[in-house]
């Protein structure tokens, strides 16, 4: 089966949740228990690591991982990915008196890339090199190691002291407030040192960066003109703009284990858009001899309940204070959803505004508010999208007032 890819720059990527078995530490008697996988490439994408899952169940179909290739489309002068030159043994499982045999390997990157994973084989030689792809080092990130190690194994260190070795995921770092162009994202890898030599331990860790480029449109246009023919109706919207769209692999909302995202994988995308009109917050028409005067109060921003209802739907966050953003991958979006000229999110600010006016005699006046959607939907292509979750504010107090002669 094969899964829609999106590219992103140079590069070009998918989920998969075919993993094959590899290894597993049955039969060892240890406490702990550990199984190791390798994603199954499409095509020419391949994963950046082998996979660690903590017990002896099958997990294959039950976790995403990313792959990644080069994108047919672009022509860089250094390519996107290479492949390892060759392997460095980290452990293997000698002596434990397990069913299977197995190893680790650190690939070893060409100059000017770097790998982002270990790499295990069900044997005691090295892996093949066409397992994994290495990145160029403009796409990649230094990230983290997990708070806690998901398996560790006792063994002899060299010179014979007993040492453990620890088998760690790798994580992406959380992403500064102003977000960025390049968007880093876990690829599932892991990687393992001894506990008691931490070169290994030290060695940095990096995680892949998708290209999001900001392509946000502003709002330029002025509100409606009315006639006496053309009044509207309170909740009409007028010239709906869609200003921004971003588009990342599900686990940058999700977990790699979700399982709805995981029975629709075929498309395993999820877009996160941001739309503008003209909103008719009020209307009112005076056939009278005289003026009247009318106040309006509008609810601006965005609540908390609509707020938590985004993040525990979608795993998306939307605050005044903290902008847009992805809650599993600690991504910030706010460098793709604001003007390259602004960074404030105060129209997310929830607030109450009163708009007094006077209504003149013979007279049709229309208060116009700007009216911002942003809508989570699953899927790469817009018209066949799932709408996962979707919020709808006035903006700010940035409002207009038309009307015409009656």
């Amino acid at each position: 089966m094969s899964f829609k890819t999106y590219d992103y720059g140079d590069l070009r990527v998918t989920l998969t949740n075919q993993l094959e078995w590899l290894y597993d530490d049955a039969g060892s008697g240890v406490g702990t228990s550990a199984g190791f996988y390798q994603p199954r490439p499409q095509g020419n994408m391949c994963a950046l690591g082998s996979i660690g899952h903590p017990s002896h169940e099958i997990i294959d179909r039950k976790r995403a991982v990313l792959l990644v290739g080069p994108n047919p489309n672009t022509s860089p002068s250094m390519p996107a990915v290479k492949r390892p030159t060759g392997y460095t043994e980290i452990w293997n499982d000698r002596g434990s008196g397990g069913k299977h045999d197995g190893s680790v390997w650190r690939p070893i990157a060409p100059s000017g890339y770097s790998s982002c994973g270990d790499v295990v084989n069900g044997s005691y030689s090295a892996p093949s090199t066409d397992r994994i792809w290495c990145l160029r080092n403009d796409l990649v990130k230094p990230a983290a190691y997990q708070a806690a190690q998901f398996w560790d194994r006792f063994g002899l260190a060299p010179g014979g002291r007993l040492n453990r070795m620890m088998f760690v995921n790798v994580v992406a770092n959380p992403v500064g407030f102003n977000g960025s162009e390049k968007i880093p994202l876990s690829a599932g890898t892991f990687r393992a040192y001894r506990e008691i030599n931490t070169d290994t331990r030290n060695e940095i860790a990096f995680v892949p960066l998708l290209t999001v480029k900001n392509n946000f449109q502003p709002f330029g246009t002025i509100a409606p003109s009315i006639t006496p023919s053309t009044i509207p109706s309170q909740g009409e919207q007028f010239q709906s703009k869609e200003q921004c769209r971003v588009l990342l692999p599900f686990t940058a909302f999700f977990p790699a284990t979700h399982q709805r995202s995981l029975e629709l994988i075929q498309d395993p995308f999820i877009s996160i858009s941001r739309s503008i009109a003209w909103y008719v917050e009020g209307v009112w028409v005076n056939n009278g001899s005289g003026p009247f005067n009318r106040e309006k109060v509008m609810k601006c921003g965005i609540s908390k309940t609509q707020s938590q209802e985004m993040s525990h739907s979608v795993g998306v966050e939307i605050s005044a204070t903290a902008g847009i953003g992805c809650i599993e991958s600690s991504i910030k979006l706010n460098y793709q959803f604001t003007s390259t000229t602004s960074s404030s999110f105060t129209e997310y600010k929830e607030q109450e505004v009163t708009e007094k006016f006077e209504v003149p005699a013979k007279h049709a006046t229309v208060l116009f508010s700007k009216h911002v959607k942003i809508t989570a939907s699953r899927g790469s292509v817009p018209q066949y999208a799932e709408i996962l979750g979707e919020v709808e504010m006035t903006a700010n107090d940035d409002v207009h007032f038309s009307g015409c002669a009656l």
